[in-house]
């Protein structure tokens, strides 16, 4: 038994084998030996013996050498490859080879081989010069370096490279207090713009932490500055430059009524004739407005009362200048029926109302007013008693007579025409994106506008129906199922 060498991996080779020699004296050479496929075993790293791959008969050289050929089959296994013959009339042979990787084997044996100091090439450990000089290319290599194979103190400033180290060379929670050296951070040390509004963390910066005169314009950002960032009671009229505050620097709608205190502003504080119409929104002045008195004749532009102006009640006598009421004053047919009001001075009492007078119970005319003139016709005596029980008579042939309408068709065309209009209007009208609170009961639109969107926008998770607005997304009620799978009833939720 010998170790007889390397073989290349699933290579085709021919070994010599022997020598054979005759079992009886130990000595003579067998030259006659008949060894064929199944006579030579191998074992591949020492598993189970079984015939060789390849079929050829190994033939005698001399002196009873024999070659053996062997297959990619037999040489398909890296490691330890035993060859053993035990021929009738000769003693037994066995011969040990090493099968070796393609790679490995053509570095070391083949026929441009380097051997094993080889210039570098991807996978090598050890990197060699074209010269012959060995070295570790930290390029080739990783993983091999930790901290116990670098010296004390090795690295040093001078042994790091500008910009070499990045962000993603820093772990996180790194770099923590002692970490830092004392006063290492210096303005020369932080770039422009290095540091962002993300790097602060929420009241970071408080008062001390400000040098005096170090917050300029230029270092506020537009709309940096929010209500909840200034302290109570820290803009004082020192803060302010003069004439900061320009009607470009107030927002339209910006002062409301609660930001003025009672009785700051006096006439002191308003400029001659700066409240124009155009500055009194529509309605904006209400009785409560008023002091007693306050409205004088220069008060008013011309026309600038109208009827809508005026409270039930609001005049006076005395509230009138002498002559003030001309018939210009009044609308048309706004008088009629109450004296004698064309010309420019009033009727009295007398003139409007000739009496007033109470019957008894017992008078069925009930309740009587004597009108001296209606319409511009002398009236004598005028019970208006009846003349309502006229009305009513009349009234009561009208009702008969609609009653017994079927159709439209008394109806003039203009009067159809505005009923189309008002029932195209009631259907073509959108409704409003809301429904009625929940136990509420709704409006016939918004019954409609429920069933609508639980018809076409509803979702059903768990025992939990949503039903959405027409957006898709925003919910506008919720219902209950009694179950999951199958339910039998349905609550509202929301």
């Amino acid at each position: 038994m010998a170790f007889q060498g390397f073989l290349r991996q699933s290579q085709v080779v021919d070994v010599l084998i022997g020598p054979f020699v005759d079992d009886g004296d130990g000595k003579t050479a067998e030259t006659g030996l008949t060894i064929a496929q199944a006579d030579v075993r191998l074992s591949k790293n020492g598993q189970n013996m079984a015939q060789k791959s390849d079929n050829t008969t190994c033939q005698h050289d001399e002196l009873g050498m024999y070659n053996c050929e062997l297959d990619e089959t037999d040489t398909d296994t890296v490691g330890q490859l035993t060859i053993s013959i035990h021929e009738s009339g000769a003693l037994p042979v066995r011969l040990d080879y090493h099968v070796v990787e393609e790679a490995v084997y053509d570095a070391m044996y083949g026929g441009t081989a380097a051997g094993p100091l080889q210039s570098t090439t991807a996978g090598r450990k050890l990197d060699v010069t074209a010269n012959g000089e060995a070295g570790l290319d930290f390029g080739n290599t990783t993983g091999t370096i930790d901290a116990a194979q670098l010296g004390a103190d090795c690295i040093t400033a001078a042994k790091i490279a500008d910009d070499a180290i990045a962000a993603e060379h820093i772990a996180s929670n790194t770099i923590v207090a002692a970490t830092l050296a004392a006063d290492c951070i210096t303005e020369a040390k932080i770039a422009d713009d290095a540091i962002a509004a993300e790097h602060i963390a929420a009241g970071a910066i408080v008062a001390a932490t400000l040098a005096a005169d170090c917050i300029t314009e230029a270092k506020i950002a537009d709309d940096a500055i929010a209500a909840e960032h200034i302290a109570a009671n820290t803009i004082v009229a020192a803060t302010l430059a003069s004439d900061c505050i320009t009607a470009a620097k107030i927002a339209d709608d910006a002062i409301a009524a609660e930001h003025i205190a009672s009785n700051t502003i006096v006439a002191a504080t308003l400029a001659a004739d700066c409240i124009t119409a155009a500055k009194i929104a529509d309605d904006a002045l209400v009785a409560a407005n008023f002091a007693t008195g306050c409205l004088t004749a220069d008060a008013f532009a011309a026309d600038a009362l109208v009827a809508a102006t005026f409270a039930t009640g609001a005049f006076t006598a005395d509230a009138f200048a002498s002559n003030a009421l001309v018939a210009g004053t009044f609308a048309s047919s706004s008088l009629n029926g109450k004296g004698d009001w064309n010309t420019t001075t009033p009727p009295t009492v007398a003139a409007i109302v000739n009496e007033w007078e109470s019957q008894s119970q017992a008078d069925p005319t009930g309740f009587h007013v004597n009108v001296k003139e209606v319409n511009g016709t002398a009236q004598t005596a005028n019970d208006n008693g009846a003349d309502i029980n006229d009305i009513l008579v009349d009234t009561a042939v009208i009702g008969a007579a609609g009653a017994g309408l079927t159709d439209l068709g008394g109806m003039s065309s203009t009067m159809k025409a505005q009923i189309n209009t008002e029932v195209d209007t009631a259907f073509t009208t959108q409704m409003p994106d809301s429904v009625a609170a929940h136990e509420a009961i709704p409006t016939r639109e918004q019954a409609l506008y429920m069933i609508v969107q639980i018809l076409s926008e509803m979702a059903v998770s768990s025992t939990t129906m949503t039903v959405k607005k027409v957006d898709g997304s925003t919910s506008l009620m919720t219902f209950e199922l009694s179950d999951a799978t199958n339910p039998t009833s349905i609550t509202r939720a929301t």
